[in-house]
């Protein structure tokens, strides 16, 4: 018997010493894993409102997959891109289409998700993403404008002139920048960095990683044609 309370004994303090091991090393983690990965917990299918509940396309998700594709970026951790990949697809539909996605309301704000629409159809190839984006970049072509030429918040404001906020702004005018790459010819497209960047040189690790190219490089450079 007392061969077997010490036995029971050891086991319990190697539980708990494991358990001590597990969180300091999740304390080591970078504070941008960690809060990545409690969104992944907190939310595992994408969705940032509760169960039966209206879920369309939009800015905060938009928000939390830009830091999720940083967290990748920095870790070749597959868990952030398949996260990204999940979140998206619920939206988008076979044919390109984005169902949940109000092009009459010119809201400028539902621009930023498109940029995870380039990540998709960079490291998938899949026509649909690049179909999406398509739709997303002929909005921002005809976005309403002030007279001074800067685009307008969103159509069904009750203030229509009014601009949005900077960081909206700022969002908007990079991702006009990497959607304009569906437009530009052959010769103006400048692929920077090649095949044998990202996702090939964690290959063998069974890791998918993007390629370090800058956002707004196009489709080629994902590809690295």
């Amino acid at each position: 018997m007392n061969n077997v309370l010490c036995a029971a004994g050891l086991i319990l303090l190697s539980g708990m010493a494991g358990r001590a091991s597990l969180v300091a090393h999740a304390e080591e983690r970078p504070w941008s894993e960690r809060a990545a990965n409690a969104a992944i917990e907190r939310w595992p299918d994408g969705r940032l409102v509760p169960a039966g509940q209206r879920w369309a396309w939009n800015y905060e998700l938009g928000t939390l997959l830009e830091g999720m594709d940083a967290v990748w970026l920095n870790t070749a951790d597959p868990r952030y891109y398949n996260y990204i990949k999940s979140s998206v697809d619920q939206f988008v539909a076979p044919d390109g289409s984005i169902p949940t996605w109000k092009v009459e309301e010119y809201q400028l704000d539902n621009i930023l998700l498109g940029r995870q629409l380039l990540l998709l159809y960079g490291v998938t190839q899949d026509p649909r993403y690049a179909k999406a984006a398509t739709l997303l970049y002929q909005q921002l072509v005809h976005q309403p404008r002030n007279p001074s030429g800067g685009f307008w918040h969103k159509q069904r404001h009750s203030m229509p002139n009014m601009l949005p906020p900077s960081i909206i702004l700022k969002h908007s005018m990079t991702s006009l920048a990497s959607l304009r790459c569906w437009t530009a010819t052959p010769a103006m497209r400048r692929p920077a960095c090649s095949t044998t960047d990202g996702m090939n040189r964690n290959k063998s690790a069974g890791q998918a990683r993007k390629p370090a190219c800058h956002r707004s490089s196009g489709p080629e450079a994902w590809a690295g044609r």
